[in-house]
């Protein structure tokens, strides 16, 4: 593993140790969550850190970076991961788990939110990238890969699924979005959506 990249999750991980969160790195290639498959997740009721580590080291780390600056929305009590919880942004699972409805207004509310949250978090992972010099991850590619992930959120009210295959592993997905931060991610590219309703589900 490169030194800085080292260095970098061994001081993270006794940052969120020192704060009474559970860490669990867990030897699988994806987390199940009530039939909902993810690669991590942090959670502030009860203090988690999950990561899927059954992976190459080029896919984990982004990862363990994601949901570590999720930790960091939480403890830092930030704007987006306060909007998040006053609004009940964890109430998106519930609806895709068909376990409550929400009307079309309440619906894009909790998207929006959850979707800023995502991009609050993937510009602080290029912020941590670019800070401590972990140049084992390209800055443009996981920009891309982000684009891919933010942007399936404006799909779930016409879907209502969530993925089982992850939109950010399809190469086709990949190329259609820019390798830059979008400022409206409201705009679904017609491709973007075709090939994640071929390939995701």
């Amino acid at each position: 593993m490169n030194n800085k990249v080292k260095k970098f999750i061994g001081e993270a991980l006794i940052e969120m140790i020192e704060n009474k969160v559970s860490i669990n790195l867990l030897r699988k290639n994806i987390i199940n969550i009530n039939d909902t498959c993810v690669n991590g997740f942090f959670s502030s009721k009860p203090l988690t850190f999950n990561c899927a580590m059954a992976k190459l080291q080029k896919d984990w780390v982004p990862i363990f970076l994601h949901e570590y600056c999720h930790y960091k929305q939480y403890k830092e009590n930030s704007k987006k991961w306060d909007d998040f919880i006053r609004i009940g942004g964890y109430k998106i699972w519930n609806w895709l788990n068909y376990e409550i409805e929400l009307d079309n207004a309440e619906l894009i509310q909790i998207i929006n939110v959850a979707r800023d949250l995502e991009l609050d978090c993937e510009k602080r992972v290029v912020k941590i990238i670019e800070k401590h010099g972990l140049n084992c991850i390209n800055i443009n590619k996981h920009i891309k890969l982000s684009n891919t992930y933010i942007l399936f959120y404006s799909l779930l009210p016409k879907t209502r699924k969530w993925y089982s295959k992850a939109p950010y592993d399809f190469k086709s997905i990949i190329d259609i979005v820019s390798d830059k931060f979008l400022d409206n991610y409201d705009i679904v590219p017609k491709d973007f959506e075709l090939e994640v309703l071929k390939n995701c589900f």
